[in-house]
């Protein structure tokens, strides 16, 4: 049998650092208690230890091999031991044959199942398929018709017919359920998936409502690592009881949507996400009618994302006891732009250490007993406004130069030009600056530079952040130091603007915009010190705040003509607050909501996969997001970059970078490519530091 490359943890993913990988023979889709046999290369006789060890990075030392299906168990992390799905590389592809036409239509007709099952045939769709699954259906039928000799019985007999018997080729697959499924869901590795959207692959009930998933005192659908996102469409979901069940869970970067969904009674959590999985609500009508712990829980940066548009109704007495939101740990939930319909009792919202929950003042619709905080535990009822106050993230550089081209981006949320986009100034990351802060930012003039247009550092705020703050007090404060060569007479300040639009930038103008209140920094010394003013009162229609630096040299240049700043930071109240350091972590997913990037740092970073590629046309490849973005992002592509083909370990240049129907949450890349042919393809940076992928969506 042929033997090929195991793709499965040939690239980095954190959260398996170090993690100890055993590989199991299948038998009839079940693993067995046989190890396979690993090898180190594809046609040799040389062997590789079984289980495997991972690297700090999460993914194989060198490539692995085998010539059977199997199924991975992964151990030794702090989350629970799991297996993945059937893993099937050990298909050659390079020994399809071509099948008469008679033997084709024996593989058309009703044992085309058994028969693909028997001889390891995956069938390659050419068209959308549809298949059904009924309470008075059989697993031993072909599920291709809407009767009770045709559906299946079982929607995870589904799921794993189309993990192991498809290739999707692109082409979306939907499941119709009738009747109400008492199951435990494992949602599966799916060939032939190209990242058309949480849709490619839908279960969904003949109509609203109309099919049930009673998950009992399991889980309903698990989605763990190896899955494909799958949507489920007009379900109710919901446990045995009001002590049992869980009616969804996803964990190490599995993906579960929903799309008008009603949640019954459950157990502890209705949604669960652990470690970068994602559960997301697609706009539509999400129903709730039964009690429960909580509805959506996030830890370990796993993420609940409600889409926005999407209606959330509260359907009779529900009664949610710990809360409706509860996220820690780097757990992330967004919950702004919902409509919401009637109230449920209990809280609305829990913040725990590095909890993360982004709304609006929709969420004041929801009748919850408190105001949306723990009442045991202290927690910050509102995060800073300011991203990067402390300019941790630096995903452009650490050292930018102003360009006659237009603003510069830096430390994550800012830019900086000079006026008359003159050149000449640099914005510079500095480590280990006084006070016990990780970094500083640096404004300077280049020395020796004798233009005297304005330098300009500046962040616009969200309207997410801002409205909150219309009509309340608040503290501005900057704690910052001047170099020897500190060159400005009459203008150095940071102010406070303000605008009535909404996500607007300071850089090409807020609407109405005006300077509410002015630091000036012309006093600042040569050693760090904090400038505040606490009497701001900001108008009641403001709908969006920027920070503005304002730096006007003089004369020639000399080699510390800079000012150094620890951070900026705005409060509610006329106290200025200390500043504790947010987790770089922290920060580094809030600026990913805005600007995400590969490459730069690490020069053999894979970045894409894409399907059968084609050498001198556009190849698409599948660009899944880190987290979902705040608006659908451009795309700056700087350096070279290859595709790697793993099969025949070729490469090829692959240029032209481009974003082909963008959204927020994911994105297809095309990149045309040269040199030798191959079918399955990674994209990724050459050995060029500079070679850099950026997503962003920033207010600039």
């Amino acid at each position: 049998m042929a033997r090929n490359s195991i793709q499965a943890f040939s690239l980095a993913n954190p959260i398996y650092a170090a993690a100890t990988v055993t590989f199991w023979t299948v038998s009839g889709g079940v693993k067995t208690s046989t190890k396979a046999t690993l090898y180190d290369s594809q046609a040799g006789a040389g062997t590789l230890v079984n289980p495997q060890t991972l690297d700090d990075k999460g993914k194989f030392r060198q490539a692995v091999y085998a010539d059977v299906p199997t199924i991975a168990t992964v151990s030794g992390l702090t989350i629970a031991d799991h297996d993945t799905g059937i893993i099937l590389e050990w298909f050659d592809f390079s020994q399809i044959v071509t099948v008469s036409n008679y033997m084709k239509t024996l593989l058309d007709d009703t044992t085309a199942v058994t028969a693909q099952a028997t001889l390891g045939v995956r069938e390659v769709l050419t068209g959308n398929r549809n298949y059904y699954v009924r309470n008075d259906g059989s697993n031993s039928n072909t599920g291709l018709a809407d009767t009770a000799g045709a559906a299946w019985l079982t929607q995870q007999y589904a799921l794993s017919f189309i993990g192991q018997r498809l290739d999707l080729n692109g082409y979306t697959v939907t499941v119709q359920c009738t009747g109400t499924f008492a199951e435990n869901l494992i949602v599966p590795e799916i060939t032939g998936y190209n990242g058309n959207g949480y849709q490619q692959v839908t279960f969904k009930a003949p109509s609203a409502a109309g099919a049930t998933m009673n998950c009992g005192v399991g889980i309903g659908i698990f989605a763990g690592i190896a899955s494909t996102p799958i949507t489920w469409k007009d379900f109710i979901h919901r446990g045995q009881d009001a002590t049992n069940g869980i009616c969804a869970e996803a964990d190490a970067g599995g993906v579960i949507a929903f799309v008008n969904p009603t949640w019954g009674v459950a157990s502890t959590h209705k949604l669960a996400v652990h470690n970068s999985a994602r559960i997301i609500e697609i706009a539509g009508t999400s129903t709730i009618n039964g009690n429960c712990t909580t509805h959506s829980y996030a830890r370990e940066g796993g993420q609940v994302y409600n889409q926005p548009g999407l209606t959330q109704t509260i359907s009779g007495g529900v009664t949610i006891s710990n809360a409706y939101a509860d996220a820690a740990d780097r757990g992330w939930i967004y919950m702004a732009d919902l409509a919401w319909v009637n109230t449920f009792t209990g809280i609305k919202y829990r913040l725990g250490n590095e909890g993360f929950i982004q709304h609006d003042t929709s969420i004041n619709n929801i009748a919850g007993s408190l105001g949306g905080i723990d009442e045991r535990v202290p927690v910050k009822t509102r995060r800073q406004p300011v991203r990067s106050a402390d300019f941790q993230v630096w995903q452009n550089g650490t050292s930018i130069a102003a360009s006659a081209g237009g603003i510069m981006w830096t430390a994550a949320g800012w830019f900086f030009y000079r006026g008359a986009l003159a050149t000449g100034a640099t914005v510079a990351k500095q480590s280990n600056p006084e006070n016990g802060y990780p970094q500083s930012l640096r404004l300077q003039r280049d020395n020796g530079n004798a233009a005297v247009d304005v330098l300009l550092l500046l962040q616009s705020l969200t309207s997410q952040d801002s409205k909150p703050l219309a009509g309340k007090y608040v503290t501005l404060a900057i704690r910052c130091k001047k170099g020897a060569n500190f060159s400005p007479t009459a203008t150095c300040a940071i102010s406070l603007r303000t605008g009535k639009g909404t996500d607007e930038s300071l850089y090409t103008g807020f609407t109405s915009a005006a300077t509410l209140v002015s630091i000036s920094l012309l006093g600042i010394t040569t050693s760090f010190d904090t400038y505040t003013t606490n009497t701001i009162q900001i108008p009641s229609d403001v709908t969006q705040l920027g920070l503005q630096l304002t730096y006007t040299p003089v004369g020639v240049a000399g080699a510390d003509d800079w000012i150094e700043i620890e951070y900026i930071r705005l409060d509610e109240g006329k106290v200025a607050v200390a500043h504790v350091p947010e987790t770089f972590d922290a920060e580094l997913e809030r600026a990913e909501f805005f600007e995400q990037v590969w490459g730069g740092d690490d020069a053999d970073e894979y970045i894409a996969q894409g399907a059968e590629i084609a050498v001198g046309a556009t190849a698409r490849f599948f660009l899944p997001y880190k987290r979902p973005m705040r608006a659908v992002p451009t795309l700056t592509a700087t350096g070279n970059f290859e595709a790697y083909f793993p099969r025949t370990a070729g490469v090829a240049d692959a240029t032209a970078l481009a974003l082909q129907d963008p959204a927020k949450s994911r994105s297809a890349l095309n990149a045309t490519l040269a040199g030798t042919a191959g079918d399955v393809a990674l994209l990724k940076a050459k050995a060029d530091t500079t070679a850099r992928i950026t997503l962003r969506s920033e207010l600039g």
